[in-house]
């Protein structure tokens, strides 16, 4: 059954990260219920779903989407007479301020990098506004084709199966070039750009932990709070003070809707004084 679900998944042309989340969501789902599909009720999901109880109201509600996708398929396929999820609600998140990174604090982050990989890696980052995610997929065979052709930006495959171009300033390509040589050097036997130093894919928690102990080296506040997520934060962020207009911002981050790249900016209190001031 999953596998006709992940067939139906692809169909709609959903992200690979998307699948591969929804089809363990809805194998642990049914495990934990271990009852048929069809005989599968509210109450066994509510059940299943305090569960999660451990878990941030974000997670929560990415789990609820998966398992509300799986059963509206499961009922327009015939797999159930009705759907028992429909009901399920979101959970209300409160979220958290989040810190304001600027572009001193990126230099003092950058400045804090422990090897050529850690500071080509996240000066792609922070200077293109990449999720780990699409950081993760760019590949050496693109980027010296890039190089090779002369060219400045790699065209990739973001959330949604969205396709968009990322581009690399003088600065950012000499950073990665170095690391490229120091690379070779090693003998890297993978496909993939950035890898752990055991040449490893890169996963979301090893990211975050680099990104930690540089913002920590760098002496930064709220260091413990510097993720992926943050650095992509912090791009929309300069970029809005350079005056960089918001549509081009929020087309560089691969954002359908210019609303949440509003959100991603932060603004601190020294901008809004002057601002006042004027």
């Amino acid at each position: 059954m999953l596998k006709q679900y992940e067939a139906y998944l692809k169909a709609e042309h959903r992200s690979q990260r998307t699948i591969d989340s929804y089809l363990d969501t809805c194998a642990k789902m049914m495990n934990h219920i271990s009852k048929k599909v069809s005989d599968i009720t509210y109450s066994d999901l509510m059940e299943w779903k305090g569960t999660l109880a451990n878990l941030s109201p974000s997670s929560v509600n990415q789990k609820t989407a998966a398992v509300k996708n799986f059963f509206s398929w499961c009922q327009s396929v015939g797999y159930t007479e009705s759907n028992p999820a429909a009901d399920m609600k979101r959970l209300r998140a409160n979220p958290k301020e989040s810190i304001y990174i600027g572009a001193e604090e990126i230099e003092a982050f950058l400045g804090a990098c422990r090897s050529i990989r850690d500071k080509a890696m996240l000066t792609v980052m922070v200077k293109t506004g990449v999720r780990q995610h699409e950081l993760a997929n760019l590949t050496i065979r693109s980027y010296l084709k890039m190089r090779n052709e002369g060219s400045n930006f790699l065209v990739i495959v973001g959330k949604g199966n969205k396709e968009r171009k990322i581009y690399f300033s003088d600065e950012v390509m000499d950073l990665v070039d170095e690391y490229v040589i120091w690379r070779n050097d090693h003998a890297v036997n993978s496909d993939r750009l950035f890898l752990t130093f055991a040449g490893l894919p890169l996963n979301d928690s090893g990211m975050n932990r680099v990104i930690k102990n540089t913002a920590k080296r760098a002496g930064l506040a709220n260091a413990e709070e510097y993720t992926c997520h943050s650095l992509r934060r912090a791009f929309a962020t300069i970029k809005s003070n350079n005056n960089i207009p918001i549509a081009i911002i929020s087309k560089a981050l691969g954002h359908s809707n210019i609303a949440t790249t509003t959100r991603y900016i932060k603004t601190n209190d020294e901008l809004i004084e002057a601002a006042m001031m004027r």
